[in-house]
């Protein structure tokens, strides 16, 4: 196992907030986005689906110590972490059907069955988009320094 000296995204965000008074700048969202669409493409790749990526899940780490102090996040390497929802799919046209993940981060089409506003819940299905709608919500937590939706657990 790895370990990752910067923490995770999310805390990595609350140190920059705190310490440079704003959000990441467009310049290190780029950069960061970057690392997690190219990772997202080589586990998409090995069709697999990690169905709950969020900041707590992606980890940064940096060579250089001084890098970490300032937190230079345009010297972070990008990780994710927490397999443990993920589904590997028969093929790179295969679904998932079971309801995981973290709500705020969670494609609106897998919250509504996880709502059972849907009764159709055995003809449900989802692939990897799932994973690309909560890159979405973690680049505007990156870019406003808040999530995307506050909300209270539901389930």
């Amino acid at each position: 196992m790895e370990y990752c000296n910067g923490g995770s995204l999310s805390e990595c965000l609350k140190k920059y907030e705190e310490k440079y008074n704003m959000p990441f700048t467009e310049e290190i969202v780029q950069y960061l986005t970057k690392q997690i669409v190219n990772a997202l493409v080589y586990i998409h790749g090995n069709n697999i689906i990690h169905r709950d990526l969020k900041s707590e899940n992606i980890m940064a780490h940096f060579k250089n110590e001084e890098d970490k102090i300032n937190l230079n996040m345009m010297k972070a390497e990008i990780k994710i972490i927490d397999f443990g929802l993920s589904k590997i799919l028969l093929s790179s046209k295969g679904f998932a059907t079971s309801l995981v993940g973290t709500p705020i981060y969670e494609n609106p089409k897998i919250l509504e069955m996880n709502l059972k506003l849907n009764k159709d819940i055995k003809n449900f299905q989802y692939s990897k988009e799932a994973d690309i709608w909560s890159l979405g919500c973690i680049c505007f937590e990156m870019i406003k320094g808040s999530k995307v939706f506050e909300t209270e657990p539901i389930y």
